[in-house]
This record gives structure tokens, sequence and C-alpha cells, in this order.
């Protein structure tokens, strides 16, 4: 299953709570929202600490954030373990498959991947199409690009006419 940043999010928003008001943008509240921000130190090579307790520890949530992003995008797809071997010896020695349902699940797989590239190209294709361009639109590297995904997707097509055999 192909997760979407939508789909991230809406899980982050079901399992998290992350309170966002209206005062806690970075402009309004800057020395009480009324003229320039007073930064005495911004533009001195020496920085002295203030005395603000607020100032004392950098919290770094960041890592909490990406840390509580990852556990969801893994949750969200772990249905299919789609090539996170590295190597085909990784993939043939490992246990939590059978070799049918390695196979299996690689084809399965394959078709959703295919269908998203096909809906990307029907959606390039109807916008150059409806824009009125012509081939001049193309950079030279998509024009190589073209014969290369031509040759891939032949070579591609031997391999299923082959495996489906």
């Amino acid at each position: 299953m192909n997760s979407t940043l939508r789909d991230i999010l809406e899980a982050l928003d079901q399992n998290y709570q992350f309170p966002i008001t209206e005062d806690e943008n970075t402009t309004s509240n800057l020395d009480g929202g009324a003229g320039q921000p007073q930064t005495p130190y911004a533009f001195s090579k020496e920085v002295e600490e203030p005395d603000d307790a607020a100032y004392s520890e950098p919290v770094e949530e960041t890592d909490l954030f990406y840390k509580k992003i990852e556990d969801i995008y893994y949750k969200i797809n772990n249905r299919v373990e789609s090539l996170n071997e590295a190597r085909y010896d990784d993939y043939v020695s490992d246990d939590t498959q059978t070799q049918r349902q390695k196979i299996n699940n690689h084809v399965l797989e394959i078709n959703r991947k295919l269908r998203e590239v096909e809906q990307m190209i029907t959606h390039a294709s109807r916008l150059k199409s409806e824009s009125g361009s012509d081939q001049g639109i193309f950079w030279k590297k998509t024009v190589g690009s073209f014969i290369k995904i031509r040759e891939r997707l032949n070579r591609l097509s031997s391999k299923i006419v082959e495996m489906g055999s």
C-alpha cells in the first residue's frame, strides 16, 4: 500500500494531538507584535547567554516528530515489504514469507506501481495536449529519457512474458 502525505498526516491527526493556536505564529508575538523585533545580539560575533529560563535548554522536538511520522509510515506500509532487501541473497534467505508469497506479493506490488506510472503518464499527456504544446516543451534530457524508458519497458515486457509462461 503506497501511502500519500495526506494519509500520513491524517494518521498523525488521529494518533497525536498537535494543538496550534493563532497566538503561536512566528510573527505576531515578537515584542508584542509592534515594531521591529528587539534582538540586540543578532549581528554580534560574541553572543551572551540571556538570563531568561526560556533560553536555558534548546528543545529538539523535531527528532521526536520525525520518529512519530516514521512509525506511522511503517504502520501504514507494513503489508508488503517490496524490495526492502538490498541484495537477491537477502531476498531469497528471508524466512518471513514462503517463496510463493514472495513471488505473488511482488507481482501484486508491480501491478500497483505500474498503475501509478500509468496515471502519471496520463496526467502529463493530458496536460500537454490541453496546453497545446508540441515537442518543443521537452528538455533535451527528457527526450533522452523517453528512449531509455522505452528500452526498459521492452526488457520488462520480455521478462513478464518469460515469467508468465
